[in-house]
């Protein structure tokens, strides 16, 4: 792949940045595009009423929205969209407008002269068929959320898409792939939880280029900031789950035992090897000191007839002479050692002395720094491989890991998508502690019909039965008597070294290998007599199992202080947000009702542009805070006042009260805070917990984890 094109309008300058390095493209020069946050078409403004519904009632009369055709209204709650859009179709029936909506004018009569001469009365439009359009009621309202069917959601998007609904009152859940080019305004009935959220959702107006409104509406004392508070704790988690999900994620495994015995094993075999050279030198050295006596015996005697040899042919006297010390030198080892020095220092003198003439100064000179240069080098080669070492020194390669979705959800209490981006979040890590791969079905179920006779005779051919039969834990009674294999196919290509996906397709082809059918019929139609089934979704990674306590500790610390940055990092977003509206807003909506004030609107669209311009990322900025906290040992407060008005005696007395209902539940400070602040979790699902109203968000106005200290609290001191 040679080109990557990722499109968004809420993306921040730090994430465009985050993006394009981990592309790897964060130095090139047009690796980012980057245009307007708001459209020059939108008129945006913002207003603080202490009753929103009548406020919301008198702003759509008024002369900027009355006359938008489509209008789309965002709500926070369920609840609050279908109460609303009920309550915009009682109040709103019988407002009548100047023009009809969608364009279409009111029927009048005009005057027309007939063949004779005569005027007469027309209604424009009579005898006609009325259109589809002609026959909806003007302020038609519908609600949109996730809680309703898919046939009730598609009926109100087909509605609004043909122009059939003037209104829909919405949560988030509206607007996804809306194609839609002539959206007129957009109200937030609550606040928008992120300036990416309010970016994005104002975005589906006025896509036609055509002048379009959008309006917020602001609760004076911020209790919309509790209801969005919400969906941050929602993300949050307890530091025994984390060490659970570690767990789970990082199972310890044998490789440093098994690789410590191999070790051995090794040593021992070097230490025979030795000996067994040992023995060999000592032999070969015994054999060469007798050739060499018998060599040196050899050569004696070849000198004796030499020697006579000369005596016979009666050579002179001086010739004798030289061969009498020529003899002498030879024989004698003292004198032969001494004339090899002198000969040896004198050649080794000349040598030296000849080089000391021929070599230059600057030769001398450009060989140092030669030398020098290539002892940098390789002091710097020899640096980085002792990194790259220590960064990648890990005995146990690695093994595939498979994660039952639906078992962890429930036993760690968090939802799917968070537990996805936990293990993202180690695998972003500098070790890479994980590599995240695809979601597999972990468990293969195969059932045999010809019995245990026919189990058999596959193990025999197939290694994958064969290894899955040793896998199996199973009884060699009990196992005679079954004629289905259920076995972990993830855990057992890991322990056997194969690769995941053969085994998947070998065992898959089972089905169709008409050799294993024990009866002839099933292989006349190409069958096999054998059923596989792969079941159980689960989270698939790859991870170290030889991680040391000391490491472990720190992947806990990790996840903690990532956690904690994200929840404080929004947690100030969504304070920024609300003091920025504010700052821009009117203290009333008839303000805005019929003009936009244009200095606000200027001064809210420039707040959005220096927002996304920001090149800070403030999730590290918490990160790097939290990570020198926990050096010092110390707590970062929150950034959230508590509230000192919190009678705690009552909030004690609700807990005791949840304990004795539920009393065959096992709770947690978290769990408690959830249901006291209305917060969906798998363990504790709204539609359950929802209906208890005696619990069920009853203390939303304490502050979360204040509230969820003071549980963990109470559940010490209750058992």
């Amino acid at each position: 792949m040679r080109c990557f094109l990722g499109l968004t309008a809420t993306a921040t300058r730090a994430t465009a940045n985050s993006v394009a390095e981990h592309l790897g493209i964060a130095h090139d020069a047009g690796a980012v595009i980057r245009g307007g946050a708001v459209p020059p078409n939108l008129f945006l403004s913002v207003s603080c009423d202490t009753d929103r519904t009548q406020a919301l009632l008198q702003l759509l009369q008024g002369r900027r929205f009355s006359q938008c055709d489509s209008i789309i209204i965002y709500c926070t709650r369920r609840e609050q969209t279908e109460k609303l859009a009920s309550t915009l179709r009682t109040c709103l029936q019988s407002t009548r407008l100047a023009s009809g909506w969608n364009g279409q004018d009111e029927p009048r009569e005009e005057e027309e002269e007939d063949e004779t001469g005569k005027k007469k009365k027309k209604t424009k439009g009579k005898g006609k068929k009325k259109s589809s359009k002609a026959a909806v009621p003007k302020w038609d309202a519908e609600c949109y959320h996730a809680g309703l069917t898919a046939a009730q959601r598609r009926r109100v998007q087909k509605r609004f898409m043909a122009g059939q609904l003037r209104i829909v009152v919405a949560t988030v859940a509206f607007g996804m792939g809306l194609d839609k080019s002539d959206v007129r305004a957009i109200i937030h009935y609550n606040l928008p939880r992120s300036f990416e959220s309010y970016v994005q959702e104002i975005g589906r107006a006025g896509r036609d280029g055509l002048p379009s409104h959008c309006h917020v509406f602001l609760d004076p004392e911020g209790k919309d900031m509790s209801e969005l508070r919400r969906h941050v704790y929602a993300n949050t988690v307890d530091r025994s789950a984390i060490k659970k999900l570690v767990k789970r994620a990082f199972p310890r495994c044998e490789c440093k035992k098994l690789h410590e015995q191999l070790g051995n094993a090794n040593r021992h075999k070097d230490n025979e090897l030795l000996d067994l050279d040992e023995a060999c030198n000592d032999a070969l050295d015994s054999n060469l000191e007798a050739e060499l006596q018998a060599v040196e015996l050899q050569h004696q005697k070849d000198v004796d007839a030499r020697v006579q040899e000369l005596r016979d042919n009666k050579v002179n006297t001086g010739e004798t002479e030289r061969f009498d010390s020529t003899l002498k030198l030879c024989t004698d080892p003292s004198e032969n050692s001494n004339f090899a020095k002198s000969n040896s220092l004198d050649s080794v003198k000349r040598s030296v002395e000849s080089e000391s003439i021929n070599e230059s100064p600057t030769d001398a000179q450009t060989f140092c720094v030669d030398f020098k240069s290539d002892s940098i080098e390789h002091a710097d080669r020899q640096q980085d491989q002792q990194s790259t070492q220590e960064n990648s020194h890990r005995v146990c390669g690695g093994h595939e890991i498979a994660m039952v979705t639906d078992s962890i959800v429930q036993e760690l209490d968090l939802r799917e998508e968070s537990i996805a981006t936990l293990l993202c979040y180690l695998e972003l890590h500098p070790r890479r502690w994980v590599e995240v791969l695809q979601p597999v079905k972990s468990t293969c179920t195969i059932k045999f019909y010809g019995g245990y006779p026919q189990l058999r005779g596959v193990a025999q051919k197939i290694p994958p039965i064969a290894a899955a039969i040793s896998l199996n834990t199973t009884t060699a009674t009990g196992f005679k008597k079954s004629s289905t294999l259920t076995f972990p196919v993830v855990e057992l290509a890991d322990k056997m070294g194969w690769d995941l996906a053969p085994v998947c397709r070998e065992l898959r082809a089972l089905q169709w290998n008409t050799s294993l059918a024990l009866d002839n019929s099933l292989s006349n139609m190409g069958q096999s007599g054998i059923l596989v089934e792969f079941s159980d979704l689960s989270m698939h990674h790859r991870a170290p199992g030889d991680l040391s306590d000391s490491e472990r500790d720190s992947v806990c610390d990790f996840l903690e202080d990532r956690i904690q940055a994200e929840e404080r990092s929004q947690l100030q977003q969504l304070q920024f947000v609300y003091d920025s509206l504010k700052g821009v807003s009117c203290s009333e909506f008839w303000q805005c009702a019929d003009a936009v004030d244009e200095e606000a609107d200027k001064q809210l669209k420039q707040l959005v542009r220096s927002y996304f311009e920001d090149s800070n990322d403030k999730t590290k900025e918490e990160l790097a805070a939290l990570a020198k906290a926990r050096k010092r040992a110390k707590s970062i407060p929150s950034s959230i006042t508590r509230d000192d008005h919190v009678n705690w005696d009552i909030v004690a007395r609700d807990i005791r009260a949840l304990l004795g209902v539920h009393h065959d539940h096992s709770f947690t400070g978290r769990a408690v805070a959830r249901i006291f602040h209305g917060i969906d979790s798998p363990c504790y699902p709204a539609e359950v917990w929802g209906r208890d109203r005696r619990f069920w968000r009853k203390h939303l106005d304490v502050e979360f984890n204040s509230l969820r200290k003071f549980a963990t609290q109470e559940l010490i001191r209750f058992r």
